[in-house]
């Protein structure tokens, strides 16, 4: 059979969306979703018809389970014609199968077509540029998703899974950036800078400039932040505000600098753990419990290791990715 020319409009994938396309419906999109033009047009407008239907949420794992029993229990009948292998009763069942295998693929794979993912390993750092001419840099161990076909006309939002400075453009039209993460907690801004740390620990916004308003929790509490406010929330959801004098220390890994007020070693294990996948164990409580004041410029975590032994005067073991600390006499 050859391929159907045809292009297809909008309405006609919404009809496809809402559940109203025939099978030959089916099968003219299918093969009009081999063009890769289509393919991203495809993806835009499921994106669009998703919006409008905001109350429609398909169940993709009991629609998985269905197509698979179908095709694990499925057998075609095939009939050699002129040595070549033609599908008879089976082709309708086999293409529409492989139609809703293609839809089913389409929900489970659409953020991944709809978002692009910029992910940092660990010790790395990344700048970029979206866009609206937000400056980004992105912390080790994090992840930032953004639209890939651009921000639109409405709010503009990303996702953040890690730690990242944000420098916000203003748009002549005072368009909203969003940053949200995946617990119930975003920030709202206009045009301002901001870091933003989302780890296990809990969250924390620290702002430098502008002003931003922090929404939390599922009754959507609200925070207004201004110069100088550093907002967290702890594992439980419970909120945080005060003033900090230097807002720009809680950014200082931009520039590969670790700023620390009496910051026992037992936290700094998180750091270490966070920025660059180092399991540590301390042999003492007392150790543990030992602190640290200052400024540390380390590009590496064997950088920074080094520093932390001759400040802390303690002894540091390492195999691979685990740390042991030690007392010095030990």
């Amino acid at each position: 059979m050859g391929k159907v020319k045809k292009n297809l409009s909008k309405e006609q994938l919404f009809e496809h969306f809402a559940g109203k396309s025939s099978l030959l419906s089916k099968r003219e999109i299918e093969v009009w979703l081999q063009d890769p033009i289509n393919e991203d047009r495809y993806y835009v407008w499921l994106e669009d018809w998703e919006r409008l239907h905001a109350f429609w949420k398909p169940d993709t794992e009991a629609e998985y389970e269905t197509v698979k029993n179908r095709i694990a229990n499925y057998e075609p009948e095939v009939v050699e014609i002129n040595s070549q292998v033609w599908w008879r009763s089976g082709w309708t069942i086999g293409a529409a199968a492989a139609v809703v295998v293609l839809l089913l693929a389409s929900y489970v794979l659409k953020d991944n077509i709809i978002y692009k993912s910029y992910k940092t390993e660990f010790g790395a750092m990344q700048q970029l540029k979206l866009d609206d001419g937000t400056a980004v840099t992105l912390n080790s161990n994090s992840t930032l998703r953004v639209p890939r076909f651009g921000f639109g006309t409405d709010t503009r939002e990303v996702q953040l899974e890690g730690e990242a400075y944000f420098s916000v453009t203003h748009t002549p039209t005072d368009q909203k950036f969003v940053v949200k993460t995946n617990r119930d907690f975003s920030i709202e801004v206009l045009g301002t800078e901001f870091a933003v740390r989302k780890r296990q620990q809990g969250m924390q916004v620290v702002l430098d400039k502008g002003k931003v308003k922090v929404h939390y929790g599922q009754a959507n509490s609200d925070i207004t932040m201004k110069p100088g406010d550093l907002v967290t929330l702890d594992q439980q959801g419970q909120a945080k505000i005060e003033q900090t004098t230097q807002p720009q220390k809680y950014s200082a890994w931009r520039s590969h600098k670790f700023i620390f007020d009496k910051t026992p070693l037992r936290e700094i294990t998180n750091l270490l753990q966070e920025n660059f996948g180092l399991t540590t164990v301390i042999n003492s409580n007392e150790l543990a419990q030992r602190s640290i004041s200052g400024e540390i410029e380390a590009k590496t975590a064997d950088e920074l290791l080094e520093a932390l032994s001759e400040i802390l005067n303690l002894k540091i073991d390492r195999k691979d990715q685990q740390i042991i600390f030690r007392e010095l006499n030990n």
